[in-house]
């Protein structure tokens, strides 16, 4: 049987306790990747994944959330362009709908 990280794109929402630098793992992040994670991070971001998986299926998985990032920015635009002058590029009143994620 898959797991909900196989099955769809979800987000989650970790927060670090400021002071003595623990977080909540969610049991679906934990039952898929395990308690020792690799992190690859610069400025801006991170991603984690399984200690000792293949670097091509990473590469792979994040290519995918890329894709979802680059349509949550081009909706953020849009939205923000409605909101400015209510019509989107071509003219016409445009409806969209927050993404779930």
């Amino acid at each position: 049987m898959k797991t909900i990280l196989e099955t769809k794109m979800v987000e989650f929402d970790l927060k670090i306790h400021p002071e003595q630098r623990v977080g909540y793992f969610q049991r679906e992040l934990f039952d898929q990747f395990g308690p020792h994670l690799k992190i690859l991070a610069d400025a801006r971001a991170f991603v984690a994944y399984r200690n000792g998986e293949d670097p091509g299926n990473v590469i792979r998985s994040l290519k995918v959330i890329i894709q979802d990032l680059e349509f949550r920015a081009y909706l953020q635009e849009t939205d923000s362009k409605i909101a400015s002058d209510g019509n989107d590029q071509d003219g016409s009143l445009t409806q969209t709908k927050k993404m779930e994620t």
